[in-house]
Protein backbone atom coordinates (compact mmCIF):
# COMPACT_ATOMS: atom_id res chain seq x y z
CA UNK A 1 0.00 0.00 0.00
CA UNK A 2 3.03 2.21 0.89
CA UNK A 3 4.42 1.46 -2.73
CA UNK A 4 0.83 2.30 -3.80
CA UNK A 5 1.07 6.17 -2.08
CA UNK A 6 4.33 6.90 -3.52
CA UNK A 7 3.63 5.59 -6.72
CA UNK A 8 0.13 8.06 -6.59
CA UNK A 9 2.25 10.91 -5.09
CA UNK A 10 4.81 10.69 -7.79
CA UNK A 11 1.82 10.16 -10.65
CA UNK A 12 0.28 13.63 -8.96
CA UNK A 13 3.75 15.76 -8.84
CA UNK A 14 4.70 15.35 -12.47
CA UNK A 15 0.87 16.46 -13.31
CA UNK A 16 0.77 19.58 -11.44
CA UNK A 17 4.58 20.24 -12.82
CA UNK A 18 2.82 19.67 -16.27
CA UNK A 19 -0.41 21.32 -16.05
CA UNK A 20 1.84 24.02 -14.29
CA UNK A 21 3.98 24.89 -17.96
CA UNK A 22 0.62 23.92 -20.21
CA UNK A 23 -2.47 25.52 -18.43
CA UNK A 24 -0.82 29.14 -18.82
CA UNK A 25 -0.34 28.86 -22.33
CA UNK A 26 -3.36 27.33 -22.94
CA UNK A 27 -5.01 30.27 -22.02
CA UNK A 28 -2.98 32.37 -24.69
CA UNK A 29 -3.31 30.61 -27.26
CA UNK A 30 -7.52 30.47 -26.54
CA UNK A 31 -7.39 33.73 -26.06
CA UNK A 32 -6.00 34.00 -29.81
CA UNK A 33 -8.65 31.43 -30.87
CA UNK A 34 -11.07 34.01 -29.50
CA UNK A 35 -9.51 36.69 -31.11
CA UNK A 36 -10.20 34.28 -34.28
CA UNK A 37 -13.68 33.81 -33.85
CA UNK A 38 -14.29 37.67 -34.09
CA UNK A 39 -12.11 37.97 -37.04
CA UNK A 40 -14.58 35.07 -38.78
CA UNK A 41 -17.69 36.75 -37.26
CA UNK A 42 -16.75 40.22 -38.84
CA UNK A 43 -15.63 38.85 -41.74
CA UNK A 44 -19.07 36.82 -42.56
CA UNK A 45 -20.89 40.11 -41.57
CA UNK A 46 -19.19 42.80 -43.41
CA UNK A 47 -18.58 39.80 -46.66
CA UNK A 48 -22.38 39.35 -46.84
CA UNK A 49 -23.22 43.05 -46.73
CA UNK A 50 -20.77 43.52 -49.41
CA UNK A 51 -22.36 41.06 -51.64
CA UNK A 52 -25.68 42.37 -50.81
CA UNK A 53 -25.73 46.02 -50.83
CA UNK A 54 -22.59 46.81 -53.26
CA UNK A 55 -22.95 43.43 -55.59
CA UNK A 56 -19.48 42.81 -55.03
CA UNK A 57 -17.95 40.20 -52.24
CA UNK A 58 -14.76 40.04 -50.65
CA UNK A 59 -12.32 38.34 -52.53
CA UNK A 60 -10.78 35.53 -50.76
CA UNK A 61 -13.10 36.28 -47.71
CA UNK A 62 -13.95 32.88 -47.58
CA UNK A 63 -10.12 31.48 -47.56
CA UNK A 64 -9.69 34.54 -44.63
CA UNK A 65 -12.76 33.02 -42.81
CA UNK A 66 -11.51 28.50 -43.31
CA UNK A 67 -8.18 29.84 -41.62
CA UNK A 68 -9.92 32.00 -38.88
CA UNK A 69 -11.57 28.47 -38.16
CA UNK A 70 -8.59 26.77 -37.59
CA UNK A 71 -7.67 29.07 -35.04
CA UNK A 72 -10.74 29.20 -33.70
CA UNK A 73 -11.02 25.51 -32.81
CA UNK A 74 -7.80 24.31 -32.28
CA UNK A 75 -6.16 26.77 -30.07
CA UNK A 76 -9.15 26.45 -27.59
CA UNK A 77 -8.83 22.27 -27.23
CA UNK A 78 -6.30 22.29 -24.36
CA UNK A 79 -8.08 24.99 -22.11
CA UNK A 80 -11.31 23.34 -23.07
CA UNK A 81 -9.82 20.18 -21.84
CA UNK A 82 -8.74 22.11 -18.07
CA UNK A 83 -12.70 22.26 -17.60
CA UNK A 84 -13.44 18.83 -18.96
CA UNK A 85 -15.48 20.66 -21.85
CA UNK A 86 -15.09 18.13 -24.32
CA UNK A 87 -18.34 16.20 -24.90
CA UNK A 88 -17.91 12.60 -23.08
CA UNK A 89 -20.44 10.28 -22.26
CA UNK A 90 -20.99 9.28 -19.08
CA UNK A 91 -24.16 7.13 -18.71
CA UNK A 92 -22.91 3.83 -17.78
CA UNK A 93 -19.57 4.87 -16.22
CA UNK A 94 -20.57 7.47 -13.82
CA UNK A 95 -22.66 4.84 -12.02
CA UNK A 96 -19.21 2.69 -11.35
CA UNK A 97 -17.38 2.46 -8.25
CA UNK A 98 -14.96 5.52 -8.12
CA UNK A 99 -11.45 3.59 -8.44
CA UNK A 100 -13.13 1.89 -11.62
CA UNK A 101 -14.03 5.13 -12.75
CA UNK A 102 -10.27 6.56 -12.51
CA UNK A 103 -8.97 3.38 -13.97
CA UNK A 104 -11.69 3.63 -17.09
CA UNK A 105 -10.32 7.21 -17.28
CA UNK A 106 -6.56 6.46 -17.44
CA UNK A 107 -7.03 3.98 -20.53
CA UNK A 108 -9.95 6.87 -21.83
CA UNK A 109 -7.15 9.66 -21.75
CA UNK A 110 -4.60 7.63 -22.93
CA UNK A 111 -6.15 6.78 -26.07
CA UNK A 112 -7.00 10.08 -26.45
CA UNK A 113 -3.45 11.30 -26.02
CA UNK A 114 -2.29 8.75 -28.53
CA UNK A 115 -4.71 9.89 -31.01
CA UNK A 116 -3.59 13.82 -30.52
CA UNK A 117 -0.57 12.84 -30.61
CA UNK A 118 -0.50 11.43 -33.91
CA UNK A 119 -2.36 14.16 -35.64
CA UNK A 120 0.16 16.80 -34.01
CA UNK A 121 2.96 14.88 -35.60
CA UNK A 122 0.99 14.19 -38.65
CA UNK A 123 0.09 17.95 -38.58
CA UNK A 124 4.22 19.05 -38.50
CA UNK A 125 4.94 16.41 -40.78
CA UNK A 126 2.48 18.35 -43.61
CA UNK A 127 3.81 21.87 -42.82
CA UNK A 128 6.73 20.95 -44.09
CA UNK A 129 5.64 19.16 -46.69
CA UNK A 130 3.11 21.97 -47.71
CA UNK A 131 6.32 24.43 -47.38
CA UNK A 132 8.52 22.31 -49.75
CA UNK A 133 5.68 21.98 -52.28
CA UNK A 134 4.71 25.75 -51.72
CA UNK A 135 1.35 25.32 -52.11
CA UNK A 136 -0.77 28.17 -51.22
CA UNK A 137 -4.54 29.43 -51.86
CA UNK A 138 -6.17 30.08 -54.85
CA UNK A 139 -7.51 33.92 -54.66
CA UNK A 140 -4.56 35.43 -52.02
CA UNK A 141 -1.87 33.86 -52.86
CA UNK A 142 -2.01 32.80 -48.88
CA UNK A 143 1.36 29.53 -47.65
CA UNK A 144 -0.94 26.93 -46.09
CA UNK A 145 1.92 25.70 -44.21
CA UNK A 146 2.06 28.39 -41.46
CA UNK A 147 -1.61 27.37 -40.57
CA UNK A 148 -0.95 23.89 -40.43
CA UNK A 149 1.98 24.65 -38.08
CA UNK A 150 -0.63 26.55 -36.05
CA UNK A 151 -2.69 22.82 -36.14
CA UNK A 152 0.21 21.29 -34.90
CA UNK A 153 0.88 23.77 -32.25
CA UNK A 154 -3.12 23.18 -31.28
CA UNK A 155 -3.04 19.61 -30.96
CA UNK A 156 0.67 19.30 -29.00
CA UNK A 157 -1.16 21.67 -26.13
CA UNK A 158 -3.85 19.64 -26.02
CA UNK A 159 -1.30 16.61 -25.88
CA UNK A 160 0.25 17.33 -23.22
CA UNK A 161 -2.61 18.15 -21.18
CA UNK A 162 -3.89 14.66 -21.84
CA UNK A 163 -0.87 13.45 -21.05
CA UNK A 164 -1.01 15.29 -17.36
CA UNK A 165 -4.47 14.02 -17.15
CA UNK A 166 -3.04 10.51 -17.89
CA UNK A 167 -1.05 11.08 -14.65
CA UNK A 168 -3.41 12.33 -13.18
CA UNK A 169 -6.08 9.64 -13.75
CA UNK A 170 -3.05 7.39 -12.87
CA UNK A 171 -2.82 8.82 -9.30
CA UNK A 172 -6.63 8.50 -8.35
CA UNK A 173 -6.48 5.18 -9.63
CA UNK A 174 -3.92 4.22 -7.03
CA UNK A 175 -4.47 6.56 -4.49
CA UNK A 176 -5.67 5.06 -1.13
CA UNK A 177 -9.48 4.65 -0.55
CA UNK A 178 -9.57 7.95 1.43
CA UNK A 179 -7.87 9.71 -0.77
CA UNK A 180 -9.93 9.49 -3.24
CA UNK A 181 -12.97 9.47 -1.38
CA UNK A 182 -12.06 13.29 -0.72
CA UNK A 183 -11.69 14.52 -4.40
CA UNK A 184 -13.78 12.29 -6.56
CA UNK A 185 -17.37 13.74 -6.83
CA UNK A 186 -19.76 10.70 -6.31
CA UNK A 187 -21.06 11.39 -9.96
CA UNK A 188 -18.98 11.92 -12.45
CA UNK A 189 -15.92 12.35 -13.52
CA UNK A 190 -12.76 14.86 -11.64
CA UNK A 191 -11.74 17.83 -13.87
CA UNK A 192 -8.11 19.27 -14.11
CA UNK A 193 -9.72 22.89 -12.76
CA UNK A 194 -9.60 21.47 -9.05
CA UNK A 195 -5.89 21.29 -9.66
CA UNK A 196 -4.97 24.54 -11.61
CA UNK A 197 -7.27 26.60 -9.50
CA UNK A 198 -4.60 29.73 -9.15
CA UNK A 199 -2.44 29.34 -11.42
Amino acid sequence: MEKNNLFSQGAGKAADGIYRFVVPISKYLSVVGVGATLFVMTMMVVDVISRKAFRHPIIGAYELEEFGMVLMIVLAFAYLQVFKGHIGVELLVERFPKRARAILEVFANLVCLLFWGAIAYEAFFQAIDQKAKGITTANLLIPLWPFIVILGIGCTCFAIMLAADVLRSIQMATAPKKYLDAVLPDVGTFSAEDYVAGI
